[in-house]
């Protein structure tokens, strides 16, 4: 069959596929040290969206120590997550229910305190989206299957090792403006992480 003639919107959602699959194999091949992986789950809604997923973050790759006894690292983070659009389904309407997202980021994260035991942090970070519909419930447009996402978040390290986490975070997902309408995603978000 030509490429004229499938429809616009079912080329976009076949090319938007190829591209989260190209995406979570290179996810899926990143070749990292085993004590330098941290496996986090968690879940988050907002914009009536419901948000579940799973972030792989590296050991830091740059560190700052200050004087007074905290620090400040960047860790590179990865992410696959399913959104599930609350909203009831119109029938003969053009509206997904859910969207699988893959994202890449580099996170800013500050310890205030230095000890071995229990390290809260503030983090911030800004990376790239790649997303499998651009629609999902009645309203929520984004403009393009790539998007940007920036992320706001507090936790706290703790366990043997500090190799337990927890974290309350605040995502943005949107395009910056560069292209309309842009009817970005906020999310609140809770996790769980285990340092290997």
């Amino acid at each position: 069959m030509e490429k004229h003639c499938i429809p616009a919107a079912k080329r976009e959602a076949t090319l938007c596929k190829n591209l989260l699959w190209a995406g979570a194999l290179a996810l899926a091949t990143v070749s990292l040290p085993a004590s330098a992986v941290e496996g986090v789950i968690f879940a988050g809604n907002g914009n009536a969206v419901d948000a579940l997923g799973i972030n792989v973050r590296t050991d830091p790759l740059k560190t700052w120590t200050f004087q007074n006894g905290g620090s400040a690292v960047v860790l590179g983070e990865a992410e696959i997550a399913y959104w599930h659009g609350k909203e009831a389904q119109v029938p003969n309407t053009n509206t997904n229910r859910s969207i699988t997202e893959i994202g890449f980021k580099p996170v800013l994260r500050y310890y205030p305190l230095a000890s071995d035991a229990f390290r809260p942090y503030l983090e911030a970070g800004l990376g790239m989206h790649l997303l499998s519909h651009t629609r999902i419930n009645q309203e929520r447009q984004l403009p393009t299957a790539f998007e940007f996402g920036e992320i706001l978040g507090l936790g706290v390290q703790f366990c043997p090792r500090l190799a337990c986490s927890v974290a309350v975070r605040l995502q943005h997902v949107s395009n910056a403006g560069i292209k309309q309408p842009n009817n970005g995603i906020t999310f609140s978000q809770a996790s769980f992480g285990y340092r290997f």
